[in-house]
């Protein structure tokens, strides 16, 4: 008599993410770079979007968080051919390659960038490589508006402990600089000289760290037996990712056997309507049946540190008389967190 039997996890994942709405305050002035030229009666705005918000961040996944944000250079009544902004994000905490937002003594890194591709960082003068933002207008009408983009990203992988992350760029770290000149003159060169206090403009940079979690589970396989004299043992293995923090607890369904309990679990004979009981324990001993909490069972608690953490399920094919054939059962497990 040939029996085979197993029995198929199948992950659920209930997920709850809070969303954060993020507002940054803006106000810009302008400063004239020294260019050669006379100063103009000129009037040029620069305005960036009030609002930059990374939304929320899966504290366990490896993909970076991306935004993409807007800046305007208006300028009217000018007098040349055209008008040169140097738009500078200075630094509040970490590197000029790895900005830094904080919630306490946790960090979550960050960078604005100049290109769509997110390779050409966007710092400030201060900067010794000086990878300022310079946005070079022609104006034959005497005014002009452009829009750019503005690009940041939060990398992957970071396993930051949930809550909201902040950074605050006060009027020391934002300053834009503006200036008209012509092809005579070509265009001035973005200074470190420090502007005047009313070119300089503040806001702030935000992002959530939500709870998170993810889960996969192995097939339990009792092999294939004769006469069902003796109990079988098997074991699956069941792999959490959670958001560093994430309390959560692991719960198998009952399967899908006629009549099965969290208790007393039921495989059924393909092609047939027999079954065959079984269970699923917490430990290693098979004292302890892990189920949904219900009817004597137990789940299964943990706390998420953005790695996989792996829990053992412990099976049991008791003895017992069966029909030959292959018995199968499909089991739900679900995290809550």
């Amino acid at each position: 008599m040939q029996i085979l039997a197993g029995a198929a996890m199948n992950p659920t994942t209930r997920k709850r993410l809070s969303s954060l709405a993020l507002q940054a305050c803006f106000a810009a002035a302008v400063w004239l770079l020294s260019s050669g030229l006379p100063l103009r009666a000129q009037s040029c705005t620069v305005l960036i979007d009030s609002t930059l918000n990374f939304g929320d961040v899966d504290p366990a996944s490896n993909n970076p968080t991306d935004y993409v944000g807007t800046l305007t250079v208006d300028c009217k009544n000018l007098h040349d051919q055209y008008v040169r902004a140097c738009v500078n994000f200075g630094l509040v905490t970490g590197s000029w390659t790895l900005r830094t937002m904080k919630q306490g003594t946790n960090s979550l890194n960050f960078n604005f960038y100049q290109d769509a591709a997110r390779t050409y960082l966007w710092t400030s003068t201060s900067d010794p490589s000086r990878m300022t933002f310079i946005a070079d207008i022609y104006n034959p009408g005497g005014s002009a508006i452009r829009t750019y983009s503005i690009y940041g990203r939060i990398p992957g992988g970071q396993k930051p402990n949930l809550g909201t992350y902040s950074s605050t760029f006060t009027t020391n770290e934002g300053t834009v600089q503006v200036a008209e000149f012509n092809s005579t003159y070509g265009p001035p060169t973005c200074t470190s000289s420090t502007p005047p206090i009313n070119s300089r403009f503040s806001f702030t940079v935000v992002a959530n760290v939500g709870t998170s979690c993810s889960v996969s589970a192995t097939n339990i396989d009792f092999g294939q037996q004769g006469v069902l004299s003796a109990a079988v043992n098997a074991t699956g293995v069941i792999t959490t990712t959670c958001g560093t923090g994430t309390t959560y607890s692991l719960a198998l369904s009952a399967g899908s056997g006629v009549g099965a309990t969290v208790g007393a679990r039921r495989m059924t004979r393909s092609g047939g309507n027999e079954t065959l009981a079984y269970g699923l324990y917490v430990d290693a001993g098979r004292t302890q049946p892990w189920g949904d909490g219900s009817s004597g069972s137990s789940t299964v608690a943990g706390i998420g540190n953005a790695s996989a953490q792996t829990n053992t399920v412990y099976a049991k094919l008791p003895p017992q008389s069966a029909a030959i054939g292959t018995y199968a059962d499909t089991i739900i497990v679900t995290v809550t967190f």
